[in-house]
């Protein structure tokens, strides 16, 4: 009856499928292996299966047709081979104490030079008793959205071609600047989520490495997850030569360094292994116990931050070559004073949420903020830490510009910035904790705003052609917001009538007791003096000149017709003394 039952059901499901247009999809069933020889006619011939034995490798097994495996809570040892999937082939673990191990410089190798493959883990532990665990071959995938790896002598991931981690752990113990996840020239790398942390000495999260042959950098975005050295001298992440590194959000936490650049080009070593790195930053958090959060000596690089929070003790970003360009974010450096000493190989500068410094190799510096929040015993330092010549001093260009967004440098010392003489006229916006008089650039000024200085450029008032009268005002140049007075004079007979200020083509400035806040551009004020003199009435017009008649019936007498009940009264007894002989007075009608 059940067999029926379920024979009825399996119908009605195909019917309505076939009725709405639906796609069957049936669950695949899963097939259990005992032995290494079902594991690698398993892989050749593809499917679903899972481990119901430990099992050791006799040979390199290779994927060619779509397999999925289930550790299933046991271990597949390579022992001194690899597992090569030139097809799509995930692995998990359903009783969470699974794992793939092996003595082999690579456990897994994801394709070959000749088939690309795809490697998807999602559970289980990848242990890597020796260097080496998964390689990843150019055109080849890796995407990892659980599961572990370990191992203490680092590239646990050696990605040529592509990896994308969603979730899961990669630990390395490796020391002596060895990383976790290598990315070598060419290679993309991306991470939504998971960890990936460095806990030894010198260990290193991720490296963003170059070809050595051609130059070719390799690519980073992190839109999230987290990226860790945790142990004294360690950098989070490392970028060469020509990379490319994003970070959108994420966490990103070193003990001696957040993200640093490595090398600064000609003439400080033949490889010029920072020559050209990029790093953007829109988001997330960068940190760093040590030295600095975010450190780029790189000649010819770029470094761009428009968001994020970038922090550390000593100093939150360090430029020693190449460009800088900050519209936003918030940068801290969290010490109690101001330093810096000379380092030709690593930061110079204690207590600056931004430094420029100069490395001995003396290559070009560009640097331009327009936004941000810069915080710290000196928010901004520029410094010759290196004692470098004034022709080479003389290629550091600084610019502090018109704020493109909030723009605030907020001391936690004794001084907004800490500048080199080198380097003055660069400030050109911005409100700071102490005046920044001596640095700003021509036809700019400072004024007090609350608590801070703010800075911003003069603007002109103009007075325009005036006659009958005087306009003078108090200043002839102010900075935005400051208070302009105007006083008016009239000649004698005239008298001021209309009193305005406008600002080019952006409408009237509001007049107030003769009084303005001057706005963030040029103004130009606009008197009419009128005459006081007071014109003679014109006299009232005769009936001739209005065109007036008298009633037809009265035109041959000289008697004007009664306005009201009481003047006819008066009218007829006037009259009968007038044709009694007798004199009478006759009040003349009123009009209407």
């Amino acid at each position: 009856m059940r067999k029926l039952k379920g024979i009825i059901y399996v119908a009605v499901v195909a019917i309505l499928a076939a009725f709405l247009g639906l796609n069957t999809v049936y669950a695949e069933e899963t097939t259990s292996i005992t032995t290494a020889a079902e594991l690698k006619q398993a892989m050749l011939s593809g499917g679903a299966y899972k481990l119901d034995a430990d099992i050791t490798m006799a040979s390199n097994y290779s994927t060619t047709a779509e397999t999925s495996l289930d550790l299933n809570g046991h271990t597949l040892n390579a022992a001194d081979k690899t597992l090569v999937p030139k097809a799509k082939f995930t692995v998990s673990d359903s009783q969470g104490s699974g794992k793939i191990t092996g003595t082999a410089q690579f456990k897994i190798q994801v394709g070959s030079s000749a088939t690309p493959g795809e490697f998807m883990l999602e559970g289980g532990l990848l242990e890597v008793p020796s260097q080496y665990g998964i390689q990843v071959i150019s055109g080849s995938t890796f995407t990892m959205n659980g599961g572990k790896i370990t191992g203490d002598n680092g590239f646990l991931v050696y990605n040529r071609g592509t990896f994308v981690m969603n979730g899961g752990e990669i630990i390395s113990g490796a020391t002596g600047n060895v990383p976790a996840v290598r990315n070598n020239g060419g290679a993309s790398f991306e991470m939504n989520g998971g960890k990936i942390i460095a806990t030894n000495t010198k260990g290193i999260g991720i490296n963003f490495s170059f070809n050595t042959t051609t130059g070719e950098g390799s690519t980073g975005v992190i839109n999230g997850g987290e990226v860790r050295a945790e142990s004294n001298n360690s950098a989070a992440i490392v970028i060469y030569k020509n990379a490319d590194l994003t970070v959108n959000g994420g966490t990103i936490v070193g003990e001696n360094g957040g993200i640093v650049g490595n090398g600064t080009g000609p003439g400080y070593n033949t490889s010029s292994e920072g020559t050209g790195a990029k790093v953007t930053v829109t988001g997330g958090n960068i940190s760093s116990t040590h030295g600095a959060a975010l450190y780029v000596p790189q000649y010819e690089g770029v470094t761009t931050i428009s968001g994020g929070t970038i922090s550390a003790e000593e100093v939150a970003v360090e430029i020693r070559a190449g460009t800088l360009n900050i519209s936003g974010g918030t940068l801290i450096a969290t010490a109690d004073s101001y330093s810096f000493n000379s380092n030709d190989n690593g930061s110079t500068t204690v207590g600056a949420a931004v430094a420029v410094a100069q490395h001995v190799t003396a290559q070009p510096i560009t640097v331009s903020i327009c936004g941000g929040v810069l915080r710290g015993a000196a928010p901004f330092s520029a410094i010759n830490s290196e004692g470098n010549t004034a022709e080479d001093t003389a290629k550091v260009d600084i610019n502090i510009q018109e704020p493109c967004g909030e723009l605030r440098f907020e001391s936690t010392g004794t001084q907004a910035v800490a500048v080199d003489d080198a380097f003055t006229g660069f400030i050109q916006g911005g409100l700071y904790t102490f005046s920044v008089e001596d640095y700003l650039a021509e036809g700019y000024g400072e004024r007090k705003n609350g608590e801070m200085y703010e800075v911003s450029k003069y603007h002109t008032v103009t007075i325009a052609t005036v006659e009958n009268g005087v306009v003078t005002v108090s200043k002839l140049r102010a900075l935005k917001g400051e208070a302009i007075t105007i006083a008016t004079e009239a000649e004698d007979g005239y008298e001021l009538s209309d009193l305005t200020a406008a600002r080019d083509a952006s409408g009237e400035v509001q007049i107030a007791n003769n009084s303005f806040a001057m706005p963030d551009g040029d103004v130009v004020i606009t008197a009419v003096f009128a005459s006081t003199a007071v014109a003679e009435p014109e006299p009232a017009p005769t009936p001739a000149q209005t065109g007036e008649t008298k009633p037809e019936a009265l035109k041959n007498d000289n008697v004007e017709l009664p306005n009201t009940g009481d003047d006819i009264i008066l009218y007829v007894l006037g009259f009968l003394v007038s044709t009694g002989g007798l004199l009478a007075v006759v009040p003349k009608p009123r009009k209407e």
